[in-house]
């Protein structure tokens, strides 16, 4: 399974343990979602506006055993509409921060869309990817486990 990161930034992934579990390097291409920003009032005279995310550009059409990672706005303009779309987690219960309160990773990846193609790994507890399991000679399984 390749997969290629659409942000700007390097996307890490930490284990509860502060261990790096991933890197996924920033590809050099970056998806964006055309914004649109709307004046609706002012209160205690500041501008309030309403944003709407529109066109993605940047993005390329699916490809086979290719997933992508987009940022939250890019992954939110899509509507679901992609299922071979993914972006970091950065809420609360997914952000790593440093001391200073900046991301400096994630603890998982994000789904835009209601059925992703999530490759699962193997039931032998090694945590490699089942497309890559040896299998299991003795029973004639297509799992090592």
């Amino acid at each position: 399974m390749k997969i290629v990161n659409l942000t700007p930034h390097d996307i890490v992934v930490i284990a509860e343990d502060g261990s790096e579990i991933r890197r996924y390097p920033a590809s050099g291409q970056v998806a964006r979602a055309k914004t649109e920003t709307v004046v609706v009032g002012e209160i205690d005279g500041v501008p309030v506006t309403r944003q709407a995310f529109g066109d993605v550009q940047g993005l390329p059409d699916p490809q086979p055993d290719t997933l992508y990672i987009v940022s939250m706005v890019v992954g939110q303009a899509l509507g679901g509409s992609r299922t071979d779309v993914l972006g970091p987690d950065t809420s609360p219960a997914g952000a790593v921060r440093d001391a200073e309160g900046r991301i400096i990773g994630t603890r998982r990846l994000v789904a835009y869309a209601d059925v992703v193609e999530v490759p699962r790994g193997c039931n032998c507890g090694s945590g490699h990817p089942a497309t890559l399991c040896p299998g299991n000679p003795e029973t004639g399984s297509d799992y090592c486990g």
